[in-house]
């Protein structure tokens, strides 16, 4: 199973405000910070653009196996569905293991 992919919550591109790219901090191992890797979180209460939001977030990414993403969904239904999930990952070459893929 894949991991579920995470963006913004419009289906335009990422807002740069929700994108942190790793910098030098005190304490985290320079190969943690050089590995190129984008953190993109997204909360989204009840979006139904989130679907396209996703897909425009790792179908316009240069490099989508960089990107890992964390979403917080608040709502009733699932955010995704399975054939949602199966074209996410699809765009996304990731092992979907989680750790460092």
């Amino acid at each position: 199973a894949a991991a579920d992919p995470v963006a913004t919550s419009s289906a335009s591109a990422p807002s740069a405000a929700l994108i942190g790219i790793a910098a030098a901090e005190p304490g985290v191992p320079r190969s943690r910070v050089e590995d190129g890797r984008i953190f993109v979180s997204v909360a989204a209460y009840c979006d139904p653009e989130l679907p396209l939001t996703l897909q425009a977030l790792l179908g316009r990414a240069e490099r989508p196996e960089l990107l890992r993403v964390g979403l917080v969904w608040q709502g009733d239904e699932e955010p995704l569905s399975q054939a949602q999930l199966d074209t996410l990952a699809a765009l996304w070459p990731c092992s979907g293991e989680g750790g460092d893929a």
